[in-house]
This record gives structure tokens, sequence and C-alpha cells, in this order.
């Protein structure tokens, strides 16, 4: 995931995406442009709370799509993920 796909995700701003995470918008402005896995757990578990009120079929696409651009997590480990989900859920 890219710095300014994550922004934009997070509410299109470096103050919107720092909120959303809990860091400082100067923290945002220190990313790479690339971001790393730590940054990109950060920003999905940021959706994943946004999105837990619309129910896991919404946060599945937004994952789905992040997983699909070759994240760290892909393949068998989504699967997983999945599983847990499901887990958590009931």
């Amino acid at each position: 995931m890219n710095k300014s796909e994550a922004i934009k995700l997070l509410g299109g701003t470096h103050a919107s995406a720092a909120a959303e995470i809990g860091i400082s918008p100067q923290a945002v402005s220190g990313w790479p442009d690339e971001l790393p896995a730590r940054i990109v757990d950060r920003v999905q578990a940021a959706l994943w709370r946004r999105h837990a009120a619309v129910g896991c079929s919404a946060m599945k696409a937004v994952m789905a799509s992040s997983m699909s651009e070759g994240l760290p997590g892909s393949s068998s480990e989504s699967a997983s993920a999945e599983g847990q989900m499901s887990r958590q859920a009931a």
C-alpha cells in the first residue's frame, strides 16, 4: 500500500489519517511512499474499526481489495484471518 492510498482511505488529509490511527499529522508526513507492514497494519485496523458497525462483508471487500495488491498476509494468511473474523463474530 502506498502513502497516498492510505491517506485517501483514512479521510484524505494528513490530519484525518493521523486522527484515525492515533498519531500526529507530522508522523503521517514522514511516512515513506511505500508503507511498511507495521503502518499498513495500523491503516487496516483503523478501517476495520470504522467499518465494524457496517458489518464484516464491507470490511472483507476493503481487505480483499488491499490483499489483491500483494500486501503481506495475502493467500493462506488471509484465509486464516477470515476464519478468525467469523469465529469472533459468532
